[in-house]
């Protein structure tokens, strides 16, 4: 009889520690998953605003490619089609975005 109470004091013993390393673990994954969905969430929040719409004109048409900034905080980038130029469709252009009060001001290159 004190073998079997040793034994199963072994096994109870092994078992809940095995039963709160599963707590711990468990603990964990529904953390993660929480901060998971809540900055995904987050993220999803994030809003655009058209600052140009292209007509295909002298201001260009399909600007495909991004942004860059200079250090007064302008924005250039390139369109491939419109623009002037002697090809079919156009030669596509060059364009600036300048900060204007609450709004920003469109010059395509000349």
């Amino acid at each position: 009889m004190a073998n079997w109470r040793r034994y199963r004091s072994l096994i109870f013993g092994r078992s809940s520690h095995a039963a709160a390393a599963a707590l711990a673990i468990a603990i964990a994954i529904a953390i993660v998953f929480a901060l998971t969905v809540v900055l995904t969430q987050l993220a999803q929040a994030q809003t655009f605003t058209v600052l140009h719409q292209f007509t295909g004109g002298r201001d260009g048409a399909n600007p495909a490619a991004g942004l860059t900034m200079d250090k007064a905080g302008n924005l250039y980038g390139t369109a491939a089609y419109g623009g002037g130029g002697d090809c079919n469709g156009g030669c596509g252009t060059v364009f600036r975005l300048t900060r204007k009060g609450s709004g920003w001001v469109f010059t395509p290159s000349l």
